[in-house]
């Protein structure tokens, strides 16, 4: 048994949160948030906020399914699932299960001498619910249930989050939360364990809308403060590119998204570096994939979707429709027609709600016939709360353009 404890006293040395009761709920989730340094109390609502601040649920825009696995070393593994939807325009809710077993390995006790194998299993289930209660201020709960297995002991508990979400203004919104204000108390055989109360306070500024810098202060303990920065760019819609700060570690990562009307894809790979660890592998590999469907969101599509544009011919029109459900009323909208070589062919854009449907000679804004092949759109809408909502994916395909 010894040889098992010193071997669970390696693998808690090496999380960000060694020595404190509950490290599974305090280590993070998502390889997201650990490119950013899992400084995320502050930021805007996604599957991911059900771990670090349930408040930040009620932002969420659309339904989403996210599955995380990272590979710490040799040792052992953490992995999770996450499931977030809109109940509807000011409250949102959210279901977690996270992970984290050690390969059975062969136990030796003070001598050396071979024991019992050693193994080593911690689950967690977490469900939140928030709610806005005004244009600023956001609130929330979750209720957490927590079960460890070590050797042929267990132990069971359950406690309780709440969390705020303030938005000071667009761009700028600050997050609270404090874990285990109802703290599990978990009992491995005659030994007791209650987890502490921890507090989290984040900050998120987006100056412009590529760029998100995210800050937060951790107090996992009476005497200890932590801090996580992280910042994300996206130099393209599609693709991200991520840096991160933790006490334990610097953490780099990028997130691609694969957007075709409804349905959203997106794909999140992090690497970290633990500091100050010569005794075990230093890198974690961490890789997550997100599912977003149905809720708030914007798209097209046209009717017809294959034209054939000659100059003299008469109405030869492709009509596109616009979908726009939003949480607050919009104020702005555009649309833009994508050629093939990846240029805009023509825009169109207005204030307020956009029309239900617009009508497409072919022509560019100069008034030429554009050139055959398969155009693409990028809808955007922004609502009264700020709120922005993008939508993309194939719309016509020119199967002709004759200009004689």
């Amino acid at each position: 048994m010894s040889g098992g404890l010193l071997i669970l006293s390696l693998l808690l040395s090496s999380a960000p949160d060694a020595g404190i009761g509950g490290e599974l709920f305090l280590y993070g989730f998502g390889a997201r948030t650990f490119g950013l340094g899992r400084a995320y109390t502050g930021a805007t609502g996604s599957s991911e906020s059900v771990y670090y601040n349930p408040a930040a649920l009620s932002e969420i825009q659309r339904g989403e399914i996210t599955f995380s696995y990272t590979s710490l070393h040799w040792l052992h593994s953490y992995g999770g699932f996450s499931s977030v939807y809109p109940v509807d325009a000011r409250s949102g809710f959210g279901f977690m299960l996270v992970a984290l077993r050690t390969r059975t390995t062969p136990g030796r006790d003070i001598y050396a001498r071979p024991t019992s194998p050693f193994s080593f299993l911690e689950a967690g289930g977490l469900l939140a619910y928030a709610r806005r209660v005004s244009p600023q201020l956001s609130l929330g709960a979750t209720g957490k249930f927590y079960y460890g297995r070590l050797q042929q002991f267990t132990g069971a508990g359950i406690g309780f989050d709440i969390g705020a979400q303030w938005r000071i203004r667009p761009g700028v919104q600050i997050g609270a939360a404090v874990l285990n204000v109802i703290p599990p108390i978990v009992k491995y055989f005659r030994v007791r364990e209650q987890f502490p109360r921890v507090a989290r306070i984040g900050v998120e500024l987006r100056p412009f809308p590529q760029v998100r810098f995210m800050t937060d202060w951790v107090k996992p303990g009476p005497r200890s403060t932590q801090f996580h920065a992280g910042l994300e760019v996206r130099p393209l819609d599609l693709f991200a590119v991520r840096f991160g700060y933790d006490p334990k570690s610097l953490s780099a990562g990028f997130g691609i998204w694969s957007i075709q009307n409804q349905r959203v894809v997106r794909l999140d790979y992090a690497i970290s570096q633990t500091l100050g660890l010569d005794f075990l592998t230093q890198f974690s590999h961490r890789l997550t994939i997100t599912v977003q469907y149905s809720g708030y969101h914007v798209w097209a599509h046209a009717d017809p979707k294959d034209i054939t544009l000659r100059v003299g011919a008469a109405g030869v029109l492709t009509y596109i429709y616009l979908h726009v459900r939003t949480k607050a009323h919009p104020v702005r909208w555009q649309l833009q027609i994508y050629a093939p070589t990846g240029e805009p062919a023509r825009v169109f854009s207005g204030d307020g709600l956009p029309p239900l449907r617009l009508a497409w000679d072919g022509r560019d804004a100069t008034g030429r016939l554009v050139p055959r092949g398969r155009y693409r759109y990028r809808l955007e809408v922004e609502d009264a709360n700020g709120e922005r909502y993008v939508g993309t994916g194939d719309l016509v395909n020119v199967l002709v353009s004759r200009i004689f």
